[in-house]
């Protein structure tokens, strides 16, 4: 937070302090006219009105902790509906601000409250001093810095009552009120941690000074009671989300450039699968022809390694004695066998002529049709 005044709101006082300089500081009586001291401390100091931050007194806080459903849609509108019913005071009489974190089964919403009058008071002053505000912030959110953004760490603010305020990182968990000084070991226990820092702790206590945080610290964010119509435009979130729009609409850009390229190479797939399809179609119509020609030509191989049939058959015609004829005939040409089956008055005659041919063997006869019934099997020369 370099080049920033910051700008506490007490109880009876405002304390102004050196945007360089921790350790130079002027009080203000909460009577007095905030604009006039703080342009006569700039003009003493040789300060240009700049940036601007205010805290306002743990005194003058009020702090509620509440649970809201998880289907709560606008957590900002449910709070300001419900100001009345959480706090003691109007809307309209105070300044809020909240943090929410999300739980298993609600979000806890941590609410702070300030009244208004002298608040928007002293940020009206400080407005027309010339300074850019960036906000209004509890004085516990002046001790959150970048050095315990991770762990877990406590915080004692005194007062007409002791403060205690637990923290993870920059969340603020827990706060509580000691009537007391409390005790280091007591408060170890109860906040879970030995990091504890002191605004003005003891001596030989083993409080860690809050000094140290406020040398570290980095503008805050939670609990900003800044009214809206001082708070100045988030250009650096706004740009941001400027940026992540670019970068969304690059990224579908791309998206869709890769898409329509994909839908390219898909038709293009589409199309030569079709193609191959065809020619697919044409190969195995081929095969299948190549198969049928294959069979013819192994079917006349075949035929060509039978007799000659025809002269065959006359030569058989011519051998048959009369009162003889065929039934049926069949041909082994592998074996170069002829079987014949039919009818005969002289089996005798036919077997001693059929010899001929080849070595006959009369296989079997029988009787039908007052014809003797012969099964000759003929052995071809």
């Amino acid at each position: 937070m370099k080049n920033t005044l910051e700008i506490l709101i007490r109880q009876d006082e405002i304390v102004i302090i050196h945007p360089h300089r921790e350790h130079v500081s002027e009080q203000v009586d909460s009577e007095e006219n905030l604009r006039g001291q703080l342009l006569e401390f700039c003009t003493r100091h040789s300060i240009k009105p700049g940036n601007a931050v205010l805290y306002i007194s743990e005194e003058l806080l009020f702090y509620k902790d509440v649970f809201l459903p998880l289907k709560t849609r606008d957590l900002r509108k449910t709070v300001a509906y419900q100001m009345e019913m959480l706090t003691p005071f109007a809307e309209e009489e105070v300044l809020s601000g909240f943090t929410s974190k999300r739980g298993r089964d609600n979000f806890r919403v941590s609410l702070v409250v300030t009244p208004r009058a002298r608040a928007e008071q002293c940020v009206r002053e400080v407005h027309d001093a010339g300074f850019k505000l960036i906000g209004l912030f509890p004085e516990s959110q002046r001790y959150v810095g970048r050095t315990r953004q991770k762990n877990k760490w406590a915080l004692v603010i005194p007062g007409r009552f002791f403060k205690v305020f637990s923290f993870s990182g920059s969340h603020l968990d827990d706060r509580f009120l000691c009537g007391v000084e409390p005790d280091f070991d007591d408060l170890a226990a109860f906040c879970g941690t030995e990091t504890i820092y002191h605004q003005q702790p003891p001596a030989e206590s083993r409080f860690m000074p809050a000094l140290q945080l406020i040398q570290k610290k980095q503008v805050p964010r939670a609990f900003n009671l800044l009214p809206e119509a001082y708070r100045r435009k988030d250009y650096f979130r706004m740009a941001a989300i400027i940026l992540l729009l670019l970068n969304l609409a690059a990224f579908l850009g791309v998206l869709g450039i890769k898409e329509f390229s994909l839908l390219r190479a898909q038709r293009q797939v589409e199309v030569e699968i079709s193609q191959i399809m065809a020619k697919v179609k044409e190969v195995n119509e081929l095969r299948d022809r190549e198969s049928q020609l294959d069979n013819h030509i192994e079917q006349l191989r075949a035929i060509g390694r039978n007799p000659d049939i025809i002269p065959l058959l006359a030569r058989l015609s011519d051998l048959l004695p009369r009162q003889s004829y065929l039934d049926q005939l069949r041909m082994d040409g592998e074996n170069r066998l002829l079987l014949i089956q039919g009818y005969t008055d002289d089996i005798s005659g036919l077997t001693t002529a059929l010899q001929e041919l080849g070595n006959a063997r009369l296989k079997s006869t029988s009787r039908r049709q007052n014809k003797t019934y012969f099964q000759v099997e003929i052995s071809l020369l």
